[in-house]
């Protein structure tokens, strides 16, 4: 392992995203997208000044957040990939239908998926309307890939859709699927992660082993 170093910026980043942008959520609720700004970025300002964000996660060019009372809003370089409600590019747009949410996710095409409270999922691409993954009712964790979604579930296992040409749904197959199939090799997971073609997960802690009584 490397060792940890410590950047300079604000001391009361309460969530991050990090990867091809990178926003923070300040502890005031805050967005801050510095990682947007830059040729490759139309945003030249924060995109959600005023947003009382709990949660952020953002890809090249866009993102989204989930506020304190568990709506979604979300912004982008591109007019046409955020919510209509938008009037301008950087904009962020409530994404309509989505409440209770606990986690949101986007990926590295247009498709960004949120978590509810209660364990489902609802997906969208671009500014569509969201809609619920059938068969995903105790969800406890969410990533997005490239135009595929896994979700941890409480029972340990994973469930991943969307398109696997690469494999990355994890059940074994190359090929697609519109409805979650349950990735193999794992049923203890409490995490997972995506990124492009390719799905990970962290299992939870190891259970300490039954003792048994002693015998006569």
């Amino acid at each position: 392992a490397g060792n940890r170093v410590t950047l300079p910026g604000p001391a009361d980043v309460t969530s991050l995203a990090v990867g091809a942008a990178t926003c923070i959520v300040h502890a005031s609720g805050r967005v801050a997208c510095p990682g947007m700004r830059g040729p490759w970025s139309a945003c030249t300002h924060d995109p959600v000044p005023r947003l009382d964000a709990v949660q952020v996660a953002s890809t090249s060019g866009r993102g989204c957040a989930v506020a304190r009372g568990g709506g979604v809003a979300c912004w982008a370089d591109v007019k046409g990939d955020v919510p209509r409600e938008a009037t301008r590019a950087c904009e962020a747009a409530p994404v309509a239908g989505l409440t209770g949410i606990a986690k949101v996710a986007v990926g590295a095409g247009k498709l960004a998926c949120a978590l509810s409270k209660a364990g489902s999922v609802s997906c969208w691409e671009g500014d569509g309307k969201p809609v619920q993954i059938a068969g995903i009712a105790d969800g406890v964790d969410l990533a997005v890939g490239d135009a595929f979604a896994c979700v941890a579930k409480k029972t340990g296992a994973v469930a991943c859709w969307g398109k696997g040409g690469s494999g990355q749904l994890g059940n074994g197959a190359r090929g697609d699927s519109s409805a979650p199939v349950e990735a193999v090799g794992r049923a203890d997971v409490t995490r997972v992660a995506a990124s492009g073609a390719a799905a990970r997960s962290t299992p939870g802690p190891r259970r300490a082993p039954r003792s048994r009584a002693p015998g006569p």
